[in-house]
């Protein structure tokens, strides 16, 4: 199975490409328009949303902002099919500047098979990185209830997610590995596997989300607006469980899925609009988004990718086809374009102005094999993912939020340039125009919602490189 992966650190300055925003408005107003609109669209200070699991808001933090703190809670029935209780283990990072009555964006991250999640926590960069945007994030571990005869260490720990089919084999699409894949240790929680293909643990990881989520808002500040995850590998795999389960999906902003995908035959679509970030390697064997050339290359049942151990995944292709159906797709640009052969692709409702609004769907390939280096993995999912839903928050006590479904907004100075005002004035805009009266400042926020068209790239289809 998929074992260790490297952890690199070289510093490398990453930047989303600018959108053309246009108005004739001065520097600091256009600053304080972009600030006041990305306020109001990105659904900060949800109070309403968060009432139902607590709101921690005004409460003494029970960790230390700024340091990595080792925390609990218990799961009813989290065991699985024995329906046990468990308590359950997850790793805190509060921003240095966390504030109690100011709600903060949540990042909640699950490592790959067999990893330790204190240890990738201290390696990542995703506290620092994240905690700079203000961002608390959180790295959950996952279960590692193998027999007694398998030896569980700090730098190996069986540690597995369970969904997108690793112990629901035979699937819809029949068995997820070839008959001649070596079998790995059946976790206890599972009480006995169907088949020699189960991998990972049969604990009820999707109600520890669930419960660490409730815990989260219970005991922080936290703008539940914007909960995002991301994983690696089999931390990777489960987001797509997380993604077709109607409870938790309703309950997060995005899914980034690295070197992850479903197991053939698990390939679902979202429960609920979510926006999707995905980053694989062509040179991944360990669960290849793409089918390799030559010798190795090989195809499994329904045009599944093969790892080299005889699982079978959902090509990264299908995985992006689904998510982005009727979307048209362009080339998205970064300032990493090229370095490790990064290439992204951007996916928006057809007819819309792609220059002046950020993608449904980031689809991105590189050279590498299956690791996570944090010069590129790392930098990717806090500036395509985290800063698209950085907007400032204000104070708790704000109006509730409105949810958007059609992904994050940016959060950038606009350009100086022409502001267009034709056609029909909406309702919304009177009342804006009525409010400016009292609050000039809000004049401008008004007039910042409303996005110039901007020049757009001519469409590019999904890269050939996952062709």
């Amino acid at each position: 199975r998929v074992q260790h992966s490297s952890l690199t650190s070289h510093a490398v300055t990453f930047r989303v490409g600018a959108v053309a925003h246009q108005w004739h408005l001065p520097c600091w107003m256009r600053f304080l328009a972009s600030w006041l609109c990305a306020c109001a669209s990105s659904g900060v200070a949800a109070v309403a949303a968060s009432s139902s699991a607590g709101d921690g808001c005004g409460k003494q933090a029970p960790w230390v902002p700024g340091e990595l703190t080792r925390a609990s809670v218990e799961v009813p029935g989290g065991a699985g099919p024995s329906g046990e209780a468990l308590a359950r283990t997850f790793f805190v990072s509060l921003p240095p500047a966390y504030e109690l009555g100011r709600r903060h964006p949540v990042l909640l991250f699950f490592h790959g098979w067999g990893m330790n999640a204190e240890k990738i926590a201290e390696k990542d960069d995703l506290g620092v990185l994240g905690g700079r945007e203000g961002w608390i994030v959180v790295h959950a571990m996952g279960m590692s209830d193998v027999p007694d005869s398998f030896v569980v260490t700090k730098d190996f720990t069986w540690g597995s997610w369970n969904g997108s089919g690793t112990v629901a084999s035979p699937g819809p699409a029949g068995p997820i590995c070839a008959p001649t894949t070596s079998p790995e240790p059946c976790y206890n929680t599972c009480g006995g596997c169907k088949d020699h293909c189960w991998w990972t643990t049969c604990a009820d990881d999707v109600a520890f989300v669930s419960r660490l989520m409730d815990e989260l808002e219970s005991t922080l500040c936290v703008d539940t607006s914007r909960v995002v995850a991301s994983g690696f590998s089999n931390g990777g795999i489960f987001l797509y469980e997380l993604a077709s389960n109607p409870v938790v999906s309703s309950r997060l902003a995005a899914i980034a899925p690295v070197a992850g995908l479903p197991h053939i035959g698990f390939n679902r679509p979202p429960a609920t609009p979510l926006f999707f970030f995905g980053l694989w390697g062509r040179a991944d064997t360990e669960v290849p988004g793409v089918h390799h050339d030559g010798e190795a290359r090989q195809v499994g049942p329904e045009g599944a990718t093969v790892s080299k151990d005889g699982y079978y995944y959902t090509p990264a292709k299908q995985v992006v086809e689904l998510w982005a159906a009727g979307l048209q797709a362009q080339h998205f640009e970064t300032s990493l374009d090229g370095e490790q052969g990064l290439d992204c692709s951007g996916y928006f409702p057809k007819g819309s102005d792609t220059g002046a609004s950020f993608p449904s769907v980031v689809a991105c390939t590189w050279d590498g094999a299956h690791n996570w280096t944090v010069s590129l993995a790392s930098r990717l999912v806090v500036q395509v993912l985290l800063r698209s839903f950085s907007a400032p928050s204000p104070p708790s006590a704000a109006a509730p939020a409105v949810r958007l479904a059609s992904g994050p907004q940016r959060l950038e100075a606009p350009a100086a340039g022409s502001f267009d005002v034709s056609g029909q004035i909406p309702p919304t805009w009177i009342l804006g125009f009525l409010f400016s009266a009292l609050f000039p400042g809000a004049y401008f926020a008004h007039l910042g919602c409303r996005r110039a068209a901007a020049g757009s790239k001519e469409a590019a289809m999904w890269s050939p490189l996952l062709g």
